[in-house]
């Protein structure tokens, strides 16, 4: 049987971060080992190289599931082994964030050995998102490697509504990252600032926009 390690990877937020590890863990139809790796990640660009050349450290197991405190598995029910079958899961990308390449986020993602350990071989993402990195930039280096096709990646998590989902709602979905989704704000670990709620709605609003462009 293949296994899972759900970790989140921080310098901040701890106890909800901590939070969302437990959850993710209590949403999976199997055990997994669940935990923290606590860095001083203070920059962002430091918490991108971390993801890329040293996850596979802090990973015993065949996969990571990674979590975040805004991005974390809801449901046992809507969890299937299929996800196992790809060596990245991620919620889908709007057209607008990566038109070839439309699965690859990595705020709540599943991860295999293989893909991690060739990750390591990138280098340093200098700045950029690590998602982004290797998924849509670097596509071309995981060659061989399976990503998760559109609609099993929203079967996965959504992040973003888009055209392609249509009528899709986050309880079709087994997690979450980010809270622009529908329905998405009501699994805040605590209460939402008010800098966090206009975020939120700008959020929105940019992707409405963007994706009636992007048609």
């Amino acid at each position: 049987m293949k296994t899972v390690e759900v970790v989140a990877v921080t310098c901040r937020r701890l106890a909800e971060h901590a939070e969302a590890v437990a959850r993710t863990v209590a949403a999976l139809p199997f055990p997994a080992r669940g935990h923290l790796v606590e860095r001083d990640l203070w920059r962002l660009a430091d918490f991108n190289r971390f993801m890329v050349s040293e996850l596979p450290a802090h990973v015993g197991a065949d996969f990571a599931l990674t979590v975040h405190w805004d991005g974390f598995g809801l449901s046992k029910r809507n969890w299937t082994d299929e996800f196992l079958e790809y060596d990245w899961v991620g919620a889908p990308w709007p057209r607008w964030i990566s038109p070839a390449h439309r699965v690859g986020n990595g705020g709540l993602s599943l991860r295999s050995r293989a893909w991690m350990e060739r990750a390591r071989s990138l280098g340093n993402p200098c700045g950029r998102a690590e998602d982004y990195w290797q998924c849509a930039e670097n596509a071309a280096h995981f060659a061989g490697l399976r990503v998760a096709p559109l609609e099993l990646a929203a079967r996965f998590a959504v992040e973003n509504p888009m055209p392609e989902l249509g009528g899709w709602r986050l309880e079709d979905s087994w997690g979450f990252h980010d809270f622009t989704f529908p329905g998405a704000e009501r699994h805040r670990l605590r209460p939402a600032t008010s800098y966090e709620r206009w975020r939120a709605v700008a959020r929105r609003a940019n992707n409405a926009v963007r994706n009636m462009v992007a048609k």
